[in-house]
């Protein structure tokens, strides 16, 4: 059974009882962020609404890896979506941005958009992520059909009674990287390196456990219809 979020606040507590829970709970979701973003956990699944041509939605900024899409038409009734960069149909089709491709979407793609700063000017520093589907949708989502379902990595904050991923081996994962943080805290750059040598090892040990388990198919946690992850951030 995989732990809570308190019972891995705990077992770092054990250690650094001057550490208030409030802290710690900080400490918890950066060393889950830095977990999404190296293991590929496929701990989300994330559906996208269609609307009448419109390509491309807002990407939620928590996704971190998609690795599958599938068009869901209805309760029994859908198909894999496959992923082309925005490079590879630049070079395929160089008109496609412009042709008003509808039908029912078998493709998708990631780019990013960024803000409009007015004055024709555009700001990255708020850019925001979108997935994009060709050919544009024809038809929009009712009460739950047509939809997009991402099978994908991402960070969404957890606490209190809430289980992280339970496909991880264990909990040091987590409390390596925050006693690593606390040090960090106290200003101890010598203990700080010492904790993150070990969350490296732990980091890498979860990311082959998992990847081997979903090579062989016995994850049963995701759809394994992809080895190749679309990588957003």
């Amino acid at each position: 059974m995989a732990s809570t979020v308190d019972q891995i606040i705990a077992k770092f507590q054990r250690r650094y009882p001057d550490c208030d829970s409030t802290t710690a709970l900080g400490f918890f979701q950066d060393a889950l962020r830095r977990v999404v973003m190296r293991i590929p956990i496929r701990n989300l699944v994330v559906y996208i609404p269609q609307v009448a041509q419109q390509a491309e939605y807002d990407l939620d900024e928590g996704v971190f890896q998609i690795h599958s899409a599938y068009y869901q038409q209805g309760v029994n009734s859908s198909y894999q979506l496959w992923e082309k960069s925005t490079d590879e149909k630049d070079v395929l089709d160089q008109d496609w941005r412009a042709t008003a491709a509808q039908g029912g979407p078998w493709q998708y793609y990631i780019q990013t958009r960024a803000a409009d700063a007015g004055g024709g000017d555009t700001n990255l520093s708020s850019a925001q992520n979108v997935i994009g589907f060709y050919p544009t949708p024809v038809t929009t989502t009712g009460a739950t059909y047509p939809r997009v379902a991402l099978y994908a990595t991402g960070y969404k904050p957890l606490s209190g009674s809430m289980t992280v991923p339970s496909n991880l081996i264990d909990d040091n994962v987590f409390v390596y990287r925050m006693f690593e943080f606390w040090a960090e805290y106290v200003g101890d750059p010598g203990l700080a390196q010492y904790w993150n040598g070990l969350a490296e090892k732990q980091m890498d040990i979860n990311n082959v456990h998992i990847q081997d388990i979903q090579n062989q198919g016995q994850s049963g946690i995701m759809l394994m219809s992809s080895f190749y992850p679309t990588r957003t951030r």
